[in-house]
């Protein structure tokens, strides 16, 4: 009788260690699909930039606040005539500190990462730019239209943004403004034909 419990006692542990086994592949099965969700497709369609709306021998930057660091930090775009938008990071104390790591953002270029790229369209006064966002671990990349009003050739304001499809609408306040600089970073990337 003691053995017959033991036994009994024993297959409901590897029963449970079972259970287990399989409640972990089925979670990395179910995060392993997203893997292979494809990345979204830019929804505007690249042109080259002829106009003289905005300047593009320089970059465009804007000042953000980080609570954490208790100061301001300098976030950098690039706007280029191939109609190409390059997000060159935010975190730079100065202008300087900016200007020397472009050969450093240039390296990047080959980088899989694609969150720094977009396009660019300019109508009148408007403004709207789409570039990727996103892609935690396993995620695809998303997109996100960024759109507002150009205020002079060397100052644009962003208002809002959205995802394509007009759902997720956010109001934005980012106010860019122009510094002249060469070379800037290069606009050569794998994702923007």
């Amino acid at each position: 009788m003691v053995i017959l419990k033991s036994m009994s006692i024993m297959e409901n542990q590897i029963i449970i260690k079972i259970t287990k086994v399989i409640l972990v592949f089925t979670l990395i099965f179910l995060i392993g699909c997203s893997a292979f969700e494809d990345d979204e497709k830019l929804s505007m369609q690249r042109v080259d930039y002829t106009g003289n709306e905005l300047r593009t021998d320089g970059y465009y930057y804007y000042y953000q606040w980080h609570n954490y660091l208790n100061k301001e930090q300098i976030v950098v775009i690039s706007l280029y005539r191939n109609g190409i938008i390059r997000a060159c990071g935010g975190g730079y104390d100065s202008f300087q500190d900016f200007e020397s790591r472009i050969d450093i953002i240039n390296t990047a270029s080959s980088n899989p990462n694609k969150s720094p790229w977009g396009i660019f369209v300019i109508e009148g006064n408007v403004i709207k730019y789409e570039k990727w966002y996103g892609a935690r671990a396993l995620e695809p990349y998303r997109t996100r239209i960024f759109a507002g009003k150009i205020l002079n050739d060397t100052t644009f304001h962003i208002t809002e943004s959205y995802r394509p499809n007009g759902r997720e609408r956010n109001s934005e306040d980012l106010t860019f403004h122009f510094r002249q600089f060469s070379p800037k970073p290069d606009s050569t990337n794998n994702f923007i034909k």
